[in-house]
């Protein structure tokens, strides 16, 4: 059966090379770009060269080049930190702070090493070109000063990926990056291992508690709510699984080992529906990348252990297709009240930011549940409501585009290490996509 597929027209979509790519490189948006990002490395190439005799040797010239070519290093240390802080004390302003230094990091690396630069264009077309209609949107804005606020998360977010992409040069360093990465899901997993033995009440706004009524209270770890959380995990759990198996040493294979099975207890104990069969498919978009024919066994296998699982999880599975679920029925109005805005706004949005969003909910008056509007419960609504029909659109090809580099790219790697990793990753961001018809339907 794969085989056929890898035949098809969809797998020729998924994973040809595309030309818009080379396009992109070639545009006058690019060349502006690329120069922006690299203009102060050049200048401190320039000046550094113009001072070399004199500062070569200096103390102050030993500690800029010891951090700059550490700069990845202490991207996987922000990451740890983003992982394994309280939500209530952590500030996006911690964040955007931190991404800016990172940048600085990466400039005086490449000013003492003229030869690299910021490339733009690895990042990808269609994530630039997302990132620069979300900055642009706030020209738009119908609340620009809640607006101006969120912002600053946006540009966390861009900085953090334009250094990932440009400072990981080795497999090794990749690595080394994944490592941070697993002790901080490791550190926030047992944080909510610790939650659930001490004992956590069961939260009416998370949970209909007359259909749940023998399910304990959801664990969320540093994180705001249970489905926040869950996210995460699902997002790197396939990734750590991988690695689990192929890391180099036996010590980073019992890091990556425990970091999966702590995240895995902790997203069963999320009691999120949606996680649990995103992380299902997931499973099986890494065992097609990696070893597809134990695909069917795995199908069977997990079907034949549904009846064998705890009461409370296969109630909260079941409860999906009950009627009279809050959670589930409260979509339908938030769903409802997002096409209601957008019939007014589909153009540009009302503003970016949920603040933004929920400002523009009650100004329009398209909302009628009892229950606050808090977001659109769906990234392309949001993204939609937010910033416009262009932001949705460029969104959507920012998933798609780079789901199918990373399965040219699996197919690519030279070594089993570098497939593990771009399989997790390729596995990790498709459960994202798996979510969008359902939500599609269910609107």
């Amino acid at each position: 059966i794969v085989d056929w597929f890898k035949r098809g027209a969809i797998w020729r979509i998924l994973t040809a090379p595309s030309g818009l790519e080379e396009r992109f490189r070639d545009s006058l948006f690019y060349r502006l770009l690329t120069w922006v990002f690299n203009a102060v490395p050049r200048l401190l190439n320039l000046i550094y060269r113009k001072l070399q005799p004199t500062v070569d040797g200096s103390l102050f010239c030993r500690f800029l080049r010891f951090f700059g070519r550490r700069t990845l290093f202490f991207c996987g240390v922000v990451l740890l930190i983003m992982l394994a802080s309280p939500y209530e004390r952590w500030n996006n302003m911690y964040g955007f702070l931190l991404s800016v230094l990172l940048l600085c990091l990466l400039w005086v690396d490449c000013a003492f090493h003229p030869e690299q630069r910021i490339d733009v264009a690895q990042v990808g077309c269609w994530p630039v070109l997302f990132s620069t209609i979300t900055c642009l949107s706030l020209l738009w804005s119908q609340a620009f000063s809640l607006s101006f606020k969120f912002l600053f998360f946006h540009i966390t977010a861009i900085l953090l990926v334009l250094v990932l992409v440009t400072a990981v040069r080795s497999e090794e360093q990749l690595l080394h990056l994944l490592e941070l990465v697993a002790a901080g899901l490791l550190i926030a997993g047992i944080f909510a291992l610790y939650q659930r033995v001490s004992g956590i009440e069961a939260n009416a706004s998370f949970t209909d508690l007359e259909l749940n009524a023998n399910m304990p209270g959801r664990v969320y770890s540093f994180f705001q709510n249970p489905n926040a959380y869950a996210s995460i995990l699902v997002m790197f759990t396939p990734l750590m699984l991988a690695l689990t198996f192929l890391a180099k040493t036996w010590r980073q294979r019992a890091l990556f080992a425990a970091a999966t099975a702590v995240s895995g207890v902790a997203l069963i104990m999320t009691y999120s529906r949606g996680g649990w069969l995103a992380l299902a498919f997931a499973g099986v978009v890494l065992m097609l990348l990696l070893c597809p024919k134990w695909v069917p066994l795995l199908i069977v296998v997990g079907i034949a252990a549904f009846p064998f699982l705890p009461s409370n999880i296969t109630n909260r599975l079941l409860t999906i297709f009950v009627g009279g679920d809050s959670s589930i029925s409260s979509r339908n109005y938030i769903y409802s009240s997002m096409v209601r805005l957008l019939k007014e706004n589909w153009l540009l949005g009302v503003g970016l930011g949920t603040n933004a969003l929920k400002r523009g909910v009650a100004y329009y008056d398209v909302y009628f549940a009892s229950f606050p509007f808090v977001h659109a419960h769906n990234m392309v609504l949001e993204v939609w409501g937010e910033s416009g029909i262009f932001a949705a659109i460029s969104f959507v090809m920012t998933m798609f585009t780079t789901f199918r580099k990373g399965l040219r790219a699996k197919r690519q790697a030279g070594t089993p290490l570098l497939r593990a990793m771009v399989a997790g990753s390729v596995a990790g961001l498709g459960w994202i996509i798996s979510l969008w018809p359902a939500v599609c339907c269910s609107a």
